[in-house]
């Protein structure tokens, strides 16, 4: 006789001194399990900077991951009944810069570092907060993540022209995991002044022109 078993889905969220992951029946909608990771802080090495290695993300991440199963284990959950696994996290903000073989080569700048404050008031001068608001939906701000990755441009060229790509926490743990790496329209609606919330895409007028 065929043995029916749970169908679940393991979620995960990066945040910034922990990450979460539950075990989550689909059916139903019960958290079956819930674990943590262990706590990390962002690294704060000049005053109004705030950066985190994406290796304490990603070690976070997983040990979340592998905590809750070995959880659900214990509540007869096993592997063989987990149909997906979904991963959120944190806004990316500047994101993590990446090289040619996507390998981290900087930490990224997150949500309350301020360091990028000429970049906003230059950005201000150079497109006008008019345009700003037509094309992406926002202001110019240190918050923002494009102002971030104009102060990695404008301070750390080596850095920059290393730089292939930028991901998310949540993303580059995925790639991790399935060799894809994607964007998430909502964290790029969040960087600010690089994308179209008209049309869902970069928008080449700023970042070819104006920056």
């Amino acid at each position: 006789m065929r043995v029916l078993r749970l169908i679940c889905v393991i979620g995960c969220d990066i945040g910034t001194i922990s990450a979460k992951a539950v075990v989550v029946d689909i059916e139903t909608g019960d958290v079956v399990a819930a674990a943590s990771s262990f706590e990390y802080a962002p690294d704060s090495p000049k005053p109004k900077w705030s950066e985190q290695n994406s290796v304490v993300w990603i070690r976070a991440c997983f040990d979340s991951i592998r905590n809750v199963i070995a959880l659900g284990r214990v509540r007869g959950i096993t592997t063989a009944d987990v149909c997906a696994v979904c991963i959120s996290s944190l806004n990316p903000w500047s994101g993590i810069p990446l090289d040619k073989e996507l390998n981290p080569i900087y930490p990224a700048l997150i949500w309350n570092d301020s360091r990028a404050s000429k970049e906003a008031e230059e950005a201000v001068r150079n497109v006008g907060l008019d345009r700003l608001a037509a094309i992406t939906g926002n202001t110019s701000d240190p918050y923002f993540g494009f102002t971030k990755m104009l102060w990695i441009k404008n301070n750390l060229p080596g850095i920059w022209e290393k730089t292939f790509k930028f991901a998310t926490p949540n993303g580059y743990a995925a790639y991790l995991l399935t060799g894809k790496l994607l964007y998430d329209l909502c964290y790029a609606g969040n960087l600010g002044g690089i994308f179209d919330v008209n049309r869902l895409q970069w928008s080449h007028e700023l970042v070819d022109h104006q920056y």
